[in-house]
């Protein structure tokens, strides 16, 4: 009997040890290893465990107070198909990064809304810029929720990626080129604007909604730059340097004119501060 106890002892003792090591082998594979799936872009989407300050996951914290900076392309890299176009200042093109279903909505609710663009806050008519302009306003979303829905998750998505509230966008300007249409060398920046709450515009991020038969390029002369219209993708570009409201003028960009077929697009002009509040009360322009 003693014999034997001692024996069912050991193999108590070493079966704990088994159990003990294989939790052990188990924990710490769960915690140095990061989780995976597919973005709606069809890439890969790694999932980092996030550190005290939440900088090594997605969405990273938003800044506040009115500041910002470029963004992280390579961080983005893991969720999107996104490409740094231009070093010096950046530009960013999010390949692909619309669903057709955003391309629906924003195009559905924009069309019976089109009408002639304008310039600068005079909202005066030029021959400096010719094409067709529709805010999609709440008055213009509240008509199709189910497309409102569309849209604010899409102002939420942008939100997380240049890590500025959703608040600090203007609505979505949606514009409508025909043949012979174009808008001439001009920065989104509009200095009167920092005498208003939401300050001046600091980024945009400008949709292309459809093909472009010929013409339509955004161009930035001051750099050598040309993008040319891609469905569905994005291009992401800075008025203002980083930290500060100081304009950038090497982004001033032109709409190349549409020399054949129509072009869509649609831009998202980001301020430093809460846009939509301000708005709501008449305290913006």
């Amino acid at each position: 009997e003693t014999d034997m106890a001692r024996k069912f002892g050991v193999m108590q003792v070493t079966a704990l040890v088994v159990l003990c090591s294989s939790f052990f082998i188990l924990f710490s594979s769960m915690s140095s290893s990061s989780s995976s799936s597919v973005s709606s872009s069809g890439a890969e989407t790694v999932h980092l465990t996030r550190d005290s300050t939440g900088e090594d996951e997605f969405p990273r914290p938003k800044f506040s107070g009115g500041d910002f900076d470029y963004v992280d392309v390579d961080f983005l890299k893991n969720y999107y198909d996104v490409d740094l176009v231009n070093e010096d200042p950046p530009m960013y093109a999010f390949n692909n990064f619309l669903t057709d279903e955003e391309v629906t909505a924003i195009l559905e609710l924009a069309t019976p809304a089109f009408s002639p663009s304008t310039v600068r806050t005079s909202r005066d008519k030029s021959a400096y810029r010719t094409s067709s302009t529709a805010w999609l306003t709440p008055d213009v979303t509240g008509k199709n929720l189910q497309h409102k829905e569309v849209v604010s998750k899409l102002e939420d998505r942008i939100a997380d990626i240049v890590r500025l509230p959703a608040n600090n966008q203007e609505h979505f300007q949606v514009l409508k080129y025909d043949i012979g249409e174009y808008y001439k060398i001009h920065s989104d920046y509009i200095p009167e604007q920092g005498n208003y709450p939401a300050g001046v515009r600091a980024l945009t991020f400008y949709c292309y909604l459809s093909e472009v038969e010929e013409g339509g390029e955004t161009s930035f002369p001051n750099v050598n730059f040309t993008m040319k219209p891609s469905p569905k993708s994005c291009l992401l570009w800075y008025s203002t340097y980083p930290h500060t409201t100081t304009m950038d003028s090497r982004t001033d960009h032109i709409a190349k004119e549409v020399t054949k077929g129509q072009k869509f697009g649609c831009n998202k002009w980001i301020h430093i501060n809460d846009f939509v509040t301000p708005w709501a009360s008449g305290q913006s322009i």
